[in-house]
């Protein structure tokens, strides 16, 4: 993947930008942000953090948000972090919960990403997915997404 990464930025001559994948269901134990951090350094390249993903992550594995080996996590890499609502649908055998675009902003992941945005002292843009969210929750997001931001001082 990094290989593929380097190629692509150096051909188009743009800056790639690696975003972590959705987790609805758990397959392996590989830690996402080693393989990010790995991807980043050998391609060169900037970081999109989904914050939602990485907290459906940790919660699918019953990890905490903030672990002591995130410390050496390139988070000067990271130019994009998007955040969106959750949904948790339980079942016989698992929890399955993912991301919903449409859905206001759940507070596990406001704290989550008032808990990593310090960190991401190269951070470009803060998005907040909303496709099919109502005007008012729309909003609540982004005056919330506005306090994130001011209270992070780089």
């Amino acid at each position: 993947m990094a290989d593929r990464t380097k190629r692509i930025q150096d051909i188009a001559q743009l800056p790639i930008v690696g975003e972590n994948p959705p987790y609805p269901v758990l397959a392996g134990d590989l830690d996402i942000l080693t393989l990010m951090a790995g991807i980043a350094e050998r391609a060169d390249c900037g970081l999109c953090m989904d914050i939602g993903h990485l907290y459906i992550l940790r919660q699918q594995r019953g990890e905490p948000i903030e672990r002591p080996e995130d410390a050496d996590f390139p988070w000067e890499r990271v130019v994009e972090a998007h955040i969106s609502g959750i949904t948790c649908r339980d079942f016989t055998a698992y929890q399955l919960v993912q991301d919903q675009h449409r859905w206001p902003v759940d507070d596990p992941v406001w704290r989550t990403t008032e808990l990593l945005m310090p960190r991401m002292t190269q951070l470009q843009a803060l998005i907040g997915e909303s496709e099919g969210m109502g005007i008012d929750d729309l909003v609540v997001k982004l005056e919330r997404m506005d306090e994130c931001l001011e209270a992070v001082s780089w």
